[in-house]
């Protein structure tokens, strides 16, 4: 498992080089499955980044927070992306339940309630979770 964990950083590398290849050439189908691969390694995650900002929100500037959100793109941020895209493209139920659930665990874990139930309750997950296949249940 440790040695797992050592080598998840050039995983994630390598799974952003290929999403990039495969938004220019790639078909609907393979562009889901690299973004799924994308949310697997990036919703258990906890941003600490994103929750400093935050909470210096309210002590900081306009232009102060202007800049540290263009710096980078949060996990909440490229989470919504790529959950949206497979919502919205996936023909598979698979893809699309794996999604919503990695989505709704990351609203969790940010301690964004009410958006994670939103998203349960919206997406009738547990009225057919029985019919998914045993790992994504």
């Amino acid at each position: 498992y440790v040695d797992n964990l050592k080598d998840e950083a050039r995983v994630c590398q390598v799974v952003q080089r290929l999403q990039k290849y495969l938004e220019l050439k790639g078909t609907t189908e393979e562009i889901c499955r690299i973004y799924l691969r994308r949310i697997m390694h990036t919703y258990y995650k906890f941003d600490y980044k994103a929750h400093q900002r935050t909470q210096l929100s309210t002590e900081q500037s306009k232009s102060e927070q202007d800049q540290s959100e263009s710096e980078a793109e949060d996990s909440a941020l490229l989470m919504d992306r790529l959950c949206k895209y497979i919502y919205a493209k996936d023909r598979t139920d698979r893809i699309r339940t794996c999604a919503i659930l990695c989505h709704i665990y990351h609203h969790a874990l940010h301690n964004r309630w009410f958006q994670a139930r939103d998203l349960m309750l919206m997406s009738h997950l547990q009225d057919n979770i029985q019919h998914a296949d045993p790992p994504v249940q």
